[in-house]
């Protein structure tokens, strides 16, 4: 007779289904958590009484010798236990060996699945995990598996595997920064394919404004659906569109459109980093802003036209007035022009106004720009006999001038009530002054040398350049 069963407490006749049920009524009594050197025992037994009725079951035509021989065989060592009870022979513990890659495959199917609660009883009721033997080497697998898988799953749920394989153990042989950053990434993975919002929606709200659970979904879908570029520029067109991708790509921490996570699209991941990069003017942007524009210019005709359609034609008007279509043709114009040019102009201040350290590449140019604009202001006025025109460049130049010193300088001015007094006989002779082009460009010549000298020299010098290297 099998030591198994007798360890059970079981006949020599009985059958299989005897003894899972010998089994399952003493293992509600020896957890695999509470006595672990119990467990074995009782694992081992059960083993062991399994292989018994499956060597009576091939060999039922054989004698008893053989039964007993092939026992006496297979028995080598003696398990150390209770010294109360008579050692326990190591006959049938030979465990069939456990495929960990297969196995492993169900349990991370099972995490992908199930919710947290399911997935710690389901791994306590798999009796490839009761061995202490395969249990490391099946959590080995796993991890491997979820480091090079795409499955998604929720950060509660690879908490339970980390805890019931140990691998947020200190000297458990698992890098917390490796473990981390796949939890993240499963995680993210899980959040862009739930049903539930619930998760996704908490994040995107978190410290800043509240999000719907029909925004969150909507987010998603702009980027993990294609869409043509022309969608996309419509979807960035809503006031405050670009800001809210913005915000929802870095709460799930997506910086590079080459190592998009699954399921987003790179290349719809590409256009909202490009659109939402505040210091950077791209095609994206372009034409967005151009889209934007003509969107505005046809508004404007469009009320103009509405206005025109109850004018009356045939009306006098007095000398110098411009009709409703001049206004809506000019007016549209204009709206495209700066809508248009908006975003170079930007761009354009930025690199004046660009901090000295450490030197640019083009500091030459970006120096001597503006002496360029003032000289070109002054050659337009006398030379080319176009005194308005130069006067505006001269009054530009200026202004770009005194941004460049403001900005570089970091001038701090605090407001006193008294200046409003002082100010305003300085504006009117500012102004009355500027009239004249060539004192615009004294002024921003002016102010660029003082830039120049407080900024250019130190920057460039190369006693301190070494320094700073």
């Amino acid at each position: 007779m099998s030591w198994g069963l007798e360890w059970l407490g079981l006949e020599p006749d009985a059958d299989e289904r005897t003894i899972k049920r010998a089994y399952a009524k003493r293992l509600r009594v020896t957890r695999p958590d509470e006595d672990a050197a119990g467990f074995q025992e009782l694992h081992e037994a059960y083993q062991a009484a399994l292989a018994w009725v499956q060597a009576r079951a091939e060999h039922a035509s054989s004698s008893d010798d053989a039964i007993e021989a092939v026992e006496t065989v297979t028995a080598e060592a003696v398990v150390p236990h209770d010294p109360v009870r008579p050692a326990i022979r190591q006959t049938e513990v030979i465990d069939p060996a456990v495929d960990a890659s297969a196995f492993a495959q169900r349990v991370v199917a099972a995490a992908s699945d199930a919710a947290p609660a399911e997935l710690e009883h389901w791994l306590q009721q798999q009796p490839e995990l009761w061995s202490l033997r395969d249990k490391p080497q099946i959590g080995a697998e796993v991890l491997h598996q979820l480091l090079h898988t795409d499955a998604a799953i929720h950060a509660r749920n690879f908490n339970q595997l980390s805890a019931f394989f140990s691998w947020n153990v200190l000297d458990g042989g698992v890098d917390p920064d490796v473990a981390s950053a796949c939890r993240w990434r499963l995680h993210r993975r899980w959040l862009l394919q739930a049903k539930d919002p619930t998760d996704l929606t908490t994040l995107l709200s978190h410290e800043g404004p509240a999000v719907t659970p029909t925004e969150a979904r909507a987010r998603v879908e702009r980027l993990t659906q294609p869409r043509s570029r022309l969608r996309c520029l419509f979807d960035a067109l809503p006031p405050g569109r670009v800001d809210a991708m913005r915000r929802t790509l870095e709460m799930l921490d997506v910086r590079d459109a080459a190592q998009t996570p699954s399921p987003m699209q790179p290349a719809q991941v590409g256009f909202w980093l490009a659109v939402a990069h505040r210091n950077q003017i791209n095609a994206p942007k372009l034409q967005l802003a151009l889209l934007r524009s003509l969107l505005c210019a046809l508004g404007w005709l469009a009320l103009l036209g509405a206005i025109g359609l109850v004018d009356d034609p045939t009306r006098r008007r007095s000398g110098g007035v411009a009709s409703i279509n001049e206004v809506a043709l000019f007016g549209s114009a204009a709206i495209l022009l700066f809508g248009s040019l908006l975003l170079p102009v930007i761009a354009f201040i930025q690199w004046q106004v660009g901090a000295e350290h450490p030197r640019p590449r083009s500091w030459i140019a970006r120096l001597l720009f503006i002496p360029v604009l003032a000289i070109g202001a002054l050659l337009i006025i006398h030379m080319a006999d176009a005194r308005m025109l130069g006067s505006v460049l001269a009054w530009g130049t200026m202004a770009l001038a005194g941004i460049r010193l403001w900005v570089r300088g970091q001038f701090a001015v605090s407001f006193s009530p008294w200046m409003i007094f002082v100010a305003i006989p300085v504006v009117k002779l500012g102004a009355a002054a500027l009239m004249v082009g060539e004192v615009a460009v004294a002024i921003a010549l002016l102010l660029w040398v003082v830039d120049a000298v407080n900024q250019v020299p130190l920057a460039n010098a190369p006693g301190h350049a070494r320094k700073r290297g």
